[in-house]
């Protein structure tokens, strides 16, 4: 009798010590994330003073570059796709994402390079670069034959471009952000 109230303590002892283990990596990502913001945000000024026409100050909005932590867009509202010098102003995520892949399509190297890595960039269900929108849920039209999932959020959204799009393509996206309120 004893043997097995013990044997019931032990299991409650470890699912209280993953319990334990759950709570102090949820609190670890919570912490990150909200360094990371405060972090971006020390890095906003730097940002904004490169961009010239427009006050971002009258919609309280700042630039973030698109390598920065993707967990930093979610929650945010895109509100222009800065390249250099030119602002084109946008409205969703999936504009953001369909306005820099269109810009490198522009140019026949990175062309070819996405065209490349159509069918070979997958998501955790479907395929999220494709020649075709059959099997997209939400389907982004890039270019001639290239087609991009977008039903994903901004985070996610932001995660594949960089890094299972532009990265790989060789893309330089040094002077690229995003403006966001």
């Amino acid at each position: 009798m004893k043997k097995a109230s013990q044997n019931s303590d032990s299991i409650i002892m470890t699912q209280t010590l993953l319990d334990i283990q759950l709570a102090r990596e949820n609190i670890l990502n919570t912490v990150n994330s909200c360094f990371d913001n405060l972090i971006t945000r020390l890095k906003v000024p730097d940002n904004v003073a490169n961009l010239s026409d427009k006050s971002n100050a009258a919609y309280g909005g700042y630039a973030l570059p698109i390598a920065i932590n993707p967990t930093i867009f979610t929650n945010k509202k895109a509100v222009a796709v800065v390249f250099g010098e030119e602002r084109v102003y946008v409205k969703t995520w999936r504009e953001v994402v369909s306005e820099i892949l269109s810009r490198c399509c522009q140019n026949p190297i990175y062309y070819e390079r996405l065209m490349a890595l159509r069918g070979k960039v997958a998501g955790n269900v479907r395929t999220l670069l494709s020649d075709k929108p059959e099997g997209m849920i939400k389907p982004a039209f890039i270019s001639n034959d290239l087609y991009m999932e977008v039903n994903l959020g901004a985070q996610a959204m932001m995660a594949v471009l960089v890094g299972k799009l532009l990265t790989p393509i060789g893309y330089d996206y040094s002077n690229l952000f995003v403006e966001v309120r």
